[in-house]
C-alpha cells in the first residue's frame, strides 16, 4: 500500500467512519416513508464534516501550536479526527445537527481538557499524527500529546455535554478530567513503578483512556436512573437540590470499578514478575537419583572388565578402570565394611 493510500484509509477510519455511523443511526431513527436514505445520509455526513472541521479550526486557534506549515496542517487534520468524534457523538445523542453555538460550547469543553496537558512530558517529534491519535507506542511532541489527551477524554466531554446534572459544563469537565488524570497517575505508579518518564506518561495516557470509558458508563447509568423516575419525583429531586444534582453516586460507582481495574493490573504485574524471577534466578535442580550416593551397607561388587560405555545410563562403578588394583586405602575401607 502506498503512503497516499494508507493516508486515505486513515482519514476514512478516524474521521469518515464515526461521522457516517452517527448519520446512519440518526437517519434510521428519523426515517420517513418516501425518503431517499442514501442521499440523506450523504448530506448529513457532509454537514457533519463541515462542523468537525469548524470545531478543529477553533480548537487549533486556542492551542499554542509549536509547528508551522505542513506540520501545522497535520495537527489540524488530527484535530479534525478528534472533533469529528465529538460532533458525531453529539449528533447521535441529540439527533440534531450542532449549530455554531453548540460547536463553541464543545470547543470550550475541549479547551478545559487542554489545561491538563502540562502533566505530560513532550518527547521527540513525530509528524505521523493521524495514525497516532490513540495512546500507543509513540509519544511525540507537545502537539501530539495534546491531541492524544483530548482524544482520550472526548467520550467524557460528550457525556457531560449531553447531561451535566445541572453543573456548568466546563467546570464539570475540568473536575472530572482532573480526577481521572490523578487516578491514572496513581494506578500507573502502582503497576509500573520502575518505568522511566516517557514510558510512564505513555502508560498513563492508556490508563486514562480506560478510566474515561469507565466514567462514561457510570455517568450514563446515573442518567438512566434519573430518567427511570416518574416526572414528579424527578422534578422534586431537582427542586430540593436547586437544579444541581450531586455527583456522589457517579463517583462511588466509578471508584469501585477503578479499584477493580487496579487490583487486576497488580495481579497481572505480580505474576509477570514471578515468571521472570523464576526463569532467570532459580536454577533447575539435577535429577534426584544422581545426587544419591551408593548404599554403604552392601558390599561393593567386583570390578567389571567390560568398557564403561556398555553399562546403562547409571553405573555406580563406572569410576573404576578395568583391572585396577585396590590401594591400601581401598583395603582399609573394605575392612571397615
Amino acid at each position: 500500500m502506498s503512503q497516499r493510500s494508507d493516508f486515505q484509509v486513515q482519514i476514512l477510519e478516524k474521521l469518515g467512519a464515526p461521522l457516517l455511523i452517527a448519520a446512519a443511526d440518526v437517519v434510521a431513527r428519523q426515517k420517513k416513508d418516501g425518503q431517499n436514505i442514501e442521499k440523506q445520509e450523504a448530506e448529513r455526513v457532509a454537514e457533519l464534516l463541515n462542523k468537525a472541521v469548524q470545531a478543529s479550526v477553533n480548537l487549533a486557534g486556542s492551542m499554542d501550536l509549536k509547528d508551522s506549515g505542513a506540520q501545522a496542517d497535520s495537527v489540524r487534520l488530527a484535530l479534525a479526527a478528534v472533533t469529528g468524534q465529538l460532533v458525531a457523538g453529539q449528533y447521535k445523542l441529540t439527533g440534531k445537527m450542532p449549530n455554531d453555538k453548540d460547536i463553541g460550547r464543545l470547543v470550550k469543553a475541549l479547551e478545559a481538557v487542554l489545561t491538563f496537558s502540562d502533566n505530560f512530558v513532550p518527547a521527540t517529534d513525530n509528524t505521523v499524527r493521524l495514525e497516532n491519535i490513540e495512546p500507543g507506542a509513540i509519544l511525540s511532541d507537545e502537539n501530539q500529546i495534546n491531541i492524544q489527551l483530548v482524544n482520550a477524554l472526548v467520550p467524557v466531554v460528550n457525556i457531560i455535554a449531553s447531561f451535566p446534572f445541572g453543573h456548568p459544563e466546563n467546570k464539570l469537565v475540568q473536575e472530572v478530567a482532573s480526577k481521572l488524570i490523578a487516578q491514572a497517575a496513581t494506578i500507573q505508579k502502582s503497576l509500573l513503578s520502575n518505568a522511566d518518564g516517557i514510558r510512564a506518561k505513555q502508560a498513563e495516557l492508556n490508563i486514562l483512556k480506560a478510566l474515561a470509558a469507565l466514567y462514561v458508563e457510570c455517568h450514563q447509568e446515573e442518567i438512566n436512573k434519573l430518567m427511570a423516575m416518574d416526572e414528579q419525583a424527578r422534578a422534586k429531586a431537582m427542586e430540593v437540590t436547586g437544579g444541581v444534582l450531586p455527583m456522589d453516586p457517579v463517583w462511588q460507582a466509578f471508584e469501585i470499578r477503578a479499584g477493580m481495574i487496579e487490583v487486576i493490573g497488580k495481579s497481572i504485574a505480580q505474576k509477570g514478575e514471578t515468571v521472570v524471577t523464576a526463569g532467570t534466578v532459580t536454577p533447575t535442580p539435577p535429577p534426584q537419583q544422581e545426587q544419591q550416593p551408593a548404599p554403604q551397607e552392601e558390599p561393593l561388587p567386583p570390578a567389571k572388565t567390560e568398557p564403561e560405555e556398555n553399562e546403562g545410563a547409571f553405573n555406580p562403578m563406572g569410576f573404576f578402570k578395568p583391572g585396577a588394583k585396590p590401594t591400601s586405602e581401598d583395603n582399609n575401607e573394605g575392612e571397615e565394611l
